[in-house]
């Protein structure tokens, strides 16, 4: 990959083609190598999923820099994924999940792709 653009449009397609039923996404193209997607999907069982990665592009290799991507179902949260380095002690650091009792837990990094 050598353009954050091509990243993007593999993200507009993995929506275009996933069970959502309707998207508000926003993609911010920052220079070539950098930029952003935040959004939400929501699916027929009135369940949603809110997401945002903020990505670097380096020697052609996406890396992300922040994610986060959270399932709400009757307003609840069911899941949350992100790697906000605020959990030292998880040996996933910076990587983790927070489950629907609140409870945070060790999980490896995830790709909008595996959420859905």
């Amino acid at each position: 990959m050598n353009d954050i653009t091509r990243y993007f449009d593999r993200i507009d397609s993995l929506i275009r083609h996933s069970f959502c039923v309707n998207d508000q996404v926003t993609y911010q193209l920052w220079t070539q190598s950098a930029g952003a997607i935040e959004g939400v999907l929501h699916f027929y069982d009135s369940s949603r999923l809110e997401f945002t990665e903020i990505v670097r592009l380096t020697e052609r290799k996406l890396y992300k820099q922040r994610y986060r991507y959270q399932y709400v179902l009757h307003d609840q949260q069911r899941f949350r994924y992100d790697n906000a380095p605020h959990h030292l002690h998880l040996s996933t650091f910076p990587h983790h999940k927070h489950d629907e009792r609140g409870q945070i837990v060790a999980a490896e990094e995830v790709s909008l792709a595996e959420v859905l």
